[in-house]
Parts: structure tokens; C-alpha cells; sequence
């Protein structure tokens, strides 16, 4: 039964936290990618319908010391399943998580509105080919595009043990200790 519920279930990965280095160095490969940002919306209009996966509805990651209690036999209740999927470790809270839980059709692609996709923020040490490449891409993006998809790029500081993301408006998050 959890198998069957689990096969089904696609995750996207989110963090609220752009500057964070250990993001940028376990997951977009050493600060050598990119990060896309999407503005993730609460409300929707009538025509929108707000549960459709392609609007990419969040929820928070959990960061607890103790698995959720979770049951998988009988009658599968929605809430047994975000639980599944929105709680983690205390040891991952650097994260900032937040999850999109698409129920049906597994892992892989997941399309997404484009008008969510706001800004692109390219990685410290890309390739200047590939710094290329993405700006062009969001070039060729932007001509069918109202609103426009903004590109940045960090910087490793010089002083601090830290990124910096010029001209990025969303102040930067701290996290509570």
C-alpha cells in the first residue's frame, strides 16, 4: 500500500533562502548552475483553479526530531500523505524548505505555469558559456512574455563567508536560532 501511494506522488523542492551557500554547493552542482525563482501565489480567481499542480501550491517543511506517526494501511488520509512528504530532520533546517506535492504521476517533469517563473539567479562560478546560454535562453523567454524574467548572478563576498545576489530586491532571510 505506502509503495503504491508513493510511486504516485512527484516532489518539487523549494527554498526560501537564495544565499545560502551549502544550497548552492550540494545542489546546483558546486555554484556551477542556476536557481529559478517562482512566486508562489495563496490566492487564485474563479478561472485559475488554484489546485491544479501547475500553479505550484507550496507547503513548509516540518523540521522535527521525531518521524511523524503515519499510517498506511486502510483508509489513506490526505493529511498521511503531506506529513510523508513535509517532514524532515531538524539537521536539514538550513534549508528553508518548501515542498510542492504533485498526488498523481510520479517523479520526473513537472510543467508549471510560466508566468510563475520570476527570475533566474545564475550561480557564482558558471561557465561564462553557460552564463550565456541562460541569458539568451531568458532573452528568447521575455519576447512572449508580459511580465519579464529577471537574471542575476551571485558573487562569492570577499570578507565574509558569504553570497551575494547585486541588484536581487527580496531582502535577505535570516534564520532564527
Amino acid at each position: 500500500m505506502r509503495q503504491t501511494i508513493l510511486a504516485d506522488v512527484g516532489i518539487v523542492s523549494l527554498t526560501r533562502n537564495p544565499w545560502s551557500v551549502l544550497m548552492w554547493s550540494h545542489y546546483a552542482d558546486k555554484h556551477t548552475g542556476f536557481m529559478v525563482e517562482f512566486e508562489i501565489r495563496s490566492t487564485f480567481t474563479k478561472e485559475q483553479k488554484g489546485h491544479e499542480d501547475r500553479w505550484l501550491v507550496a507547503f513548509d517543511v516540518k523540521y522535527v526530531s521525531e518521524r511523524p506517526s503515519v499510517s498506511y494501511w486502510g483508509r489513506t488520509d490526505m493529511s498521511d500523505v503531506e506529513k510523508t512528504f513535509t517532514y524532515k530532520s531538524e539537521e536539514w533546517e538550513y534549508e528553508q524548505e518548501e515542498r510542492v506535492i504533485k498526488y498523481s504521476g510520479g517523479a520526473g517533469a513537472f510543467p508549471f505555469e510560466p508566468e510563475l517563473l520570476t527570475s533566474v539567479i545564475a550561480g557564482s562560478r558558471i561557465s561564462e558559456s553557460n552564463f550565456q546560454l541562460l541569458k539568451n535562453s531568458i532573452r528568447a523567454a521575455n519576447k512572449t512574455r508580459q511580465k519579464k524574467i529577471k537574471l542575476y548572478r551571485a558573487e562569492i563576498d570577499q570578507k565574509d563567508f558569504k553570497l551575494n545576489i547585486p541588484k536581487f530586491s527580496r531582502p535577505r532571510l535570516v534564520m532564527a536560532k
